[in-house]
């Protein structure tokens, strides 16, 4: 049932042991798993779960509730064809997501309501967020409230050769001249996207732009750290993204 879910173009977020414990089965691979035994059993003791930088889990460090609790393991994940987001303080990923082409999914052997807040910005919403936006599309975490609104998302993937996707969402009051721009490590604009809505249409535009490396003459440019900048009514945001050959 889930792989045909997947296969109808869905995304999908799953968390603890649930993929399946023993022998590998066919739905690993849709959740870019590989075929770890040590899946099948849990590991108690686990006090922190931290984010993989570059990834969905950037930087985040949460203490995890039900870690001293033998009786809550969290099994150990394989990475396979997906990426790595987040690992406990032994070292042991603890989640992945994968990107197929036509679907999406998260899988964590970890629980999200076992994790602490966290600190600073990098709390359970924004974590929360960044899963929404991976799967979903873009969102606003202001205020513990996850809504959409302008938002300009994470490049994917990064790093990237030779191209990467770039998603967003803007409000229909933000839609008019917006722009989203590419600019080198000097600060030198390179490129540069319009973005329009239909004005007739009291609607949010979700949509995404593919950066090919390649800047305003059709050149392809050189390895190295590039932003990208969103330009949307009031709204401006400017993200960090690497190009590596």
């Amino acid at each position: 049932m889930i792989i045909d879910f997947l296969n109808s173009g869905k995304a999908c977020y799953i968390e603890g042991s649930i993929i399946g414990t023993g022998a590998h089965t066919e739905l690993y691979s849709y959740f870019g798993l590989g075929n770890n035994s040590n899946m099948s059993g849990g590991y108690s003791g686990i006090e922190n779960l931290y984010g993989i930088d570059g990834t969905l889990g950037e930087d985040y460090n949460f203490a995890y509730l039900y870690g001293t609790n033998a009786d809550y393991g969290i099994d150990e994940l394989e990475v396979g064809s997906g990426t790595a987001f987040l690992e406990s303080q032994d070292g042991f990923v603890r989640g992945v997501f994968y990107e197929q082409g036509t679907y999406k999914t998260i899988a964590a052997s970890s629980f999200f309501g076992a994790l602490g807040d966290g600190t600073g910005e990098n709390t359970k919403t924004s974590l929360m967020a960044n899963h929404l936006e991976f799967l979903y599309g873009n969102v606003n975490a202001g205020n513990n409230v996850i809504t959409l609104g302008t938002h300009l998302g994470k490049n994917y993937p990064n790093p990237f050769n030779p191209e990467t996707k770039i998603s967003f969402n803007i409000s229909h009051e933000d839609a008019k001249n917006a722009t989203i721009e590419i600019y080198n490590i000097k600060g030198k604009k390179i490129r540069q996207y319009s973005i329009s809505n239909n004005q007739s249409v009291s609607s949010e535009l979700t949509s995404s732009i593919v950066w090919d490396g390649k800047d305003f003459l059709g050149n392809s440019v050189s390895s190295g750290i590039y932003f990208y900048k969103m330009k949307a009514g009031e709204y401006t945001l400017t993200r960090k993204m690497t190009l590596m050959k």
